[in-house]
């Protein structure tokens, strides 16, 4: 491991950042991942020869050449008809959007302090609620399993903060300690910006000042480590040197949080939820480049041998003409016509594999669950099993967004406790049958099951047109008045 005073990028940060590359790449477009797929071996294509220079060196290309592409001169042509015919499934993309899906069947709720209850509608420079802001998480965690936040000081004295979001390919390097209770407290965090100067990238410093008050600057110095800060560092730039404060009060906190797929901290960097569904879609992606390209290849061909050619102009020469009313004719016995293919024999073993590693996919999760009518307990039980690392990660991004918001009660004088982020892990509608609303029902008449619980049970399955509990309630007492019940 490089030492921190030279190092650019933390050692975990080096260590996923292709891996997060690659998640970005499958949770995509077919046009995109055939882009890139191209890009990563173009300098190969058409050489000639297998030179130094030319030899693929790496195991990470989306779709590796075959040997013609590379070693014959029109091996760039071939190699583009190779990745169009290919196609992409985009089994990534699918699970994202199920799984997020899932997640939102049910809205998740908040209790927030007084001074923080703008934020559940007004929580980012762009004025999206904490609703949208858990669900920017989640999204975030199934794709690459990591986000960080960071309670951006406005100076707007009523709404004094914003949340913003550092993807996990901008969160570069980082100093953590560890405090009495065993957590983990960060001390200093470098981020990427968007921002460019004089063609360098910036980079934003988070880390505390000698007497412990939370500070902030930028540098264009990709080697900024902890151990330089503010002017002392040779990429500073000018002017951006500031103490955030709210109502006059600086923080002993940095607001800055890592939410990854199962734990918080900068240190617990963890493999993308989706991983193990990326790799077999890119399995069945290059299993489908081959089958397509023996598809192509097996396309009869005309073949003859054995006729006379037409070079001196013999009038005798034998003449082929192919096409609409052509004809191959020829006087030389020893003259054979044909067509040649591969036969189908050979393409199925190649069809076979790409529907195999096509339902290896499904099972990894792209069938999270069966859309089918079943019963509700039946559903429940189910659903409990197979999302069970679902609802671990819920409940992460929503522990992670409580601890930053609680960070940020505590710097305007609220009690941190009073917070609190409760998502929903009810990733499903079930639907009961009428014997089990029956059993629903009896349990309701004996206290031991809420009457509104009841009401949205019937509500989700469109047994009530009533559109609140409370009228709902009214209906009820009106028709046991009438002696209809």
């Amino acid at each position: 491991m490089a030492n921190i005073e030279t190092r650019t990028a933390h050692p975990l940060y080096t260590k996923f950042r292709p891996t997060w590359k690659k998640q970005r790449d499958t949770v995509n477009s077919e046009e995109h991942i055939k882009e890139v797929a191209l890009s990563q071996v173009s300098s190969w294509l058409g050489k000639g020869c297998m030179s130094g220079n030319s030899i693929p060196r790496t195991f990470n290309q989306y779709l590796r050449p075959k040997d013609g592409h590379i070693s014959s001169d029109n091996g760039a042509m071939q190699y583009n008809n190779y990745i169009w015919r290919a196609k992409w499934y985009p089994f990534p993309l699918d699970t994202h959007n199920q799984a997020l899906g899932m997640i939102n069947n049910q809205p998740s709720s908040f209790e927030l302090t007084p001074n923080l209850e703008y934020m559940e509608f007004d929580a980012t420079a762009n004025q999206e609620s904490l609703l949208t802001v858990l669900s920017e998480i989640n999204s975030q965690q199934i794709t690459v399993s990591r986000i960080g936040m960071l309670g951006e000081v406005t100076n707007d004295p009523i709404e004094p903060f914003n949340n913003v979001f550092y993807n996990a390919e901008n969160i570069v390097d980082w100093r953590v300690s560890i405090d009495e209770k065993g957590e983990e407290v960060v001390t200093w965090v470098k981020l990427l910006t968007d921002e460019v100067i004089d063609n360098k990238k910036v980079f934003l410093i988070l880390r505390f000042d000698d007497e412990r008050n939370y500070i902030q600057y930028k540098t264009t110095n990709e080697s900024s480590n902890a151990d330089i800060w503010g002017v002392a560092d040779e990429g500073y730039i000018a002017d951006s040197f500031i103490m955030p404060m709210v109502r006059e009060e600086p923080s002993s906190i940095i607001p800055f949080v890592a939410i990854d797929l199962s734990r918080l901290g900068l240190n617990n960097v963890q493999k993308p939820w989706l991983e193990s569904i990326s790799d077999s879609a890119l399995k069945v992606f290059q299993a489908s480049a081959t089958y397509k390209d023996a598809l192509y290849w097996c396309q009869s061909t005309f073949y003859a041998t054995g006729y006379k050619t037409n070079k001196a102009k013999d009038a005798g020469a034998d003449k082929i003409t192919l096409g609409f009313g052509g004809a191959a004719l020829s006087s030389s016995p020893e003259t054979k016509f044909g067509f040649a293919d591969a036969g189908a024999q050979s393409i199925e073993p190649n069809y076979k594999e790409v529907e195999a590693l096509k339902n290896d996919c499904i099972a990894l999760g792209v069938d999270l669950i069966n859309q089918g009518v079943e019963s509700g307990v039946a559903l429940d039980t189910r659903t409990s099993i197979k999302t069970a690392s679902l609802k671990t990660l819920v409940t992460t991004g929503a522990e992670g967004l409580q601890r930053l918001l609680r960070i940020l009660a505590q710097w305007v004088g609220d009690n941190p406790e009073d917070v609190k982020v409760i998502p929903n892990t009810e990733f499903s509608d079930k639907t009961y049958t009428a014997e089990e609303l029956e059993k629903i029902a009896m349990l309701t008449r004996s206290g031991n099951f809420l009457l509104e619980d009841f009401y949205r049970i019937l509500k989700r399955q469109r047994m009530v047109t009533a559109e609140t509990f409370d009228d709902w309630d009214r209906n009820l007492e009106a028709v046991e008045m009438t002696g209809a019940l």
